[in-house]
């Protein structure tokens, strides 16, 4: 975000997609405090980041996968 916000701001376009998980809408099943909180601080600087910039053509979304069955 840092690096490429100020490219993007003077196209005035551009998309930023940050990688959150589910956890952070959710909550865990499991004691994962930290994992939890800092996806969930992914997800609210994605939130407001998208909100800051959006007038400036800038989108900024996060993507919230689920648990992933690997063999």
């Amino acid at each position: 975000c840092k690096a490429a916000l100020p490219y993007m701001r003077r196209q005035r376009r551009g998309s930023i997609i940050n990688t959150a998980s589910f956890v952070a809408v959710m909550g865990a099943a499991t004691s994962q405090i930290s994992y939890t909180a800092s996806k969930g601080g992914v997800l609210a600087m994605s939130r407001e980041l998208g909100v800051q910039f959006a007038r400036e053509g800038v989108r900024v979304n996060a993507l919230c996968p689920g648990p992933v069955n690997t063999p």
